[in-house]
Formats: C-alpha cells, structure tokens, sequence
C-alpha cells in the first residue's frame, strides 16, 4: 500500500458477490464503493453488501457515489439541486453519515469553460442543499476549478486521463492535494465481479468503520458552513418527507431498490419550483438571520432546526 493511500475498488452491474468480497479485502482492498440512487437501480449497492463488507475489518470504508444521467451537469445547472437531495437521501437509507461527502459522476469530458461555468453553477446548487461538500467524478483541471471555488470537498480522477490537459493517469506517486481519490484501472475482473479500481486517501472524507458521526459543533470545527451544519440537524430531527417526500419520490424496498408502481403527484416543474425557493432562502442572509432568532434563549440544535425548517416550508409555500 502506497503511505495515505489505499486500494479502492468501485462496484456497478457486474459485482463481486457478498460471498467472495474476502477475496478484495484479502487483496489490499480497504475501500468499496458503489451507487445510490440515480441511474439504475441494477448498478445500486445493497445493505447486505455493505454490511458483509464493513464486517471483514475495522480498516474498512464505503465510498458512495451518484450516477448523473448524461450531460445534465452542463446542460441544467439546476438540477445539481435535486440530484442532491435525492443522492442524500438515497445514502441516508443506507445509513451513510451526513456529514460523509457523496461523489456525483461527472462521466465525459468537460472544456475549462465548462467547468468555471456550468459546471461551478452545477456544484454550487449541490453544495447550498446537501449536508456535506461533494468529491466530483471529473477530470484534474476540472476538479481544481471546483476545489479552488470551495464547492469540492477533492476531486475523484477518472481513468479516462485523456479528458485532461496534463494528459498523464493520476496515481497516489503524482497525484496533486486536491486529488483524494484516483480511478486507475476500468473494467478489471476480480473476484467473480467486474470492477474499476484506483486508490483512496485515508483521510477522505467518506464512511470509515468506527467513525462516529459528527455533532453540529464538531460539523462547524472542522470545515462545514452553517448551512451544512444545520442540514444535517434538520435532516435528524425532522421526516423525511420534509426533503424527499414520498409523495412523488418511489417506496423502496429493504435493499434500497424502487416498489413498483410507482405513483407521482408532485409534477416535476412544481417539485423543482420548491426545491428552488428552498436553495435560494438557504443562500440568502435571512437564513442566517432565522437561525439565530431560533437560537435566542438556548435552543438545542433540533430545536433550531425544527424552527427553522418550519420557516423553509412556509417559504417553499410561497408564491
């Protein structure tokens, strides 16, 4: 194992069974990541899976990744705001902490101008509605762009080098501070799976066995902003359906995967409508100023965040 680093592997369609997941763990494997919500359900990890991973060692981790569908990243800045929501509570149902980041795949290549563009505006909507800064999926020179902004919590290099300008594969021996997460290798068979597998700093910020996570002092200490601090509180003291309601999101099932049917009542123009209202009250300073009204007099932090929350749907409500 190369010093900070260890072996990661990624699961999708092909996966290494439960029963042979000893074989990855055997070979220096430490991390296993895989997908939750987005794309398809076939390539989504399983409980099963994680806990018959987590089991094999206290060195373990699960790094959780979100399928973006196309171009949507450039074509749609927006909806960097409900891929958010829906990957965080995707993950949540897995038990994956919210103060751990999710890694959305930015999968083609993007120009620089993308990048500071559509891609910064993409990122930025991620980061005022998730609970934790995100490790993109997207080429180096992508990635420092959306680090630089401090809307990255690192970058995920993909093996695809020739997306970048340094036109070089990033490995742990040349990789840069930015990059916590390298793909090295696509499509390997191993262990009855077909995987991609690269390498993972140990401190990135994903789910390690053993790490408690984190309250909201400790959240504001290491790095989070207020909003994403007090994200996480509102997503522990209140329903889910309060972000991801099962009004128009799909039941699932005890492995995460959608009950069918599935019936919709929210139109997809109204739900990106509310989510909207909720981005922008977020960002602005009266958010802030919410807060500390809900503060005054000692309030707990759910206390604080049921307040405020309360304000977000009344904003939401809003014409």
């Amino acid at each position: 194992m190369v010093a900070g680093w260890v072996p990661v592997f990624d699961q999708s369609f092909t996966r290494v069974p439960v029963t042979r997941l000893h074989e990855m763990y055997e070979a220096g494997y430490r991390v296993m990541a895989g997908y939750r919500g987005g794309g398809t359900s076939d390539k989504w990890l399983t409980a099963k899976e994680i806990a018959a991973w987590f089991a094999l060692g206290d060195d373990t981790g699960i790094a959780a990744l979100f399928e973006i569908r196309g171009t949507e990243p450039i074509d749609n800045p927006a909806s960097g705001i409900s891929h958010a929501l829906d990957a965080r509570a995707a993950w949540r149902f897995m038990g994956y902490p919210d103060d751990c980041s999710i890694s959305p795949a930015v999968d083609r290549n993007v120009t620089v101008t993308e990048a500071r563009v559509q891609l910064t505006r993409y990122f930025r909507n991620w980061t005022v509605t998730d609970t934790a800064l995100p490790i993109p999926y997207v080429e180096m020179d992508a990635g420092i762009i959306l680090v630089t902004e401090g809307i990255s919590a690192g970058t995920f290099t993909p093996a695809a080098y020739s997306w970048d300008s340094s036109n070089k594969l990033v490995v742990p021996s040349n990789a840069p501070e930015h990059v916590v997460w390298t793909q090295e290798h696509n499509g390997r068979n191993l262990a009855g799976g077909n995987v991609d597998i690269g390498h993972i700093r140990t401190t990135a910020n994903i789910q390690w066995k053993g790490t408690p996570e984190m309250n909201l002092s400790d959240k504001l200490s290491n790095g989070h902003t207020v909003e994403q601090a007090l994200l996480g509180a509102f997503y522990a003291a209140t329903p889910a359906s309060v972000w991801h309601s099962d009004q128009f999101t799909p039941k699932l099932d005890a492995d995460g995967k959608p009950v069918v049917p599935t019936v919709y009542t929210e139109t997809a123009s109204a739900r990106m409508d509310r989510l909207n209202k909720m981005a922008a009250y977020i960002d602005s300073s009266q958010f802030i100023i919410d807060i500390v009204a809900a503060a005054t007099g000692g309030g707990t932090p759910n206390a604080i965040a049921s307040a405020v929350v309360a304000k977000i749907r009344l904003v939401q409500a809003t014409e």
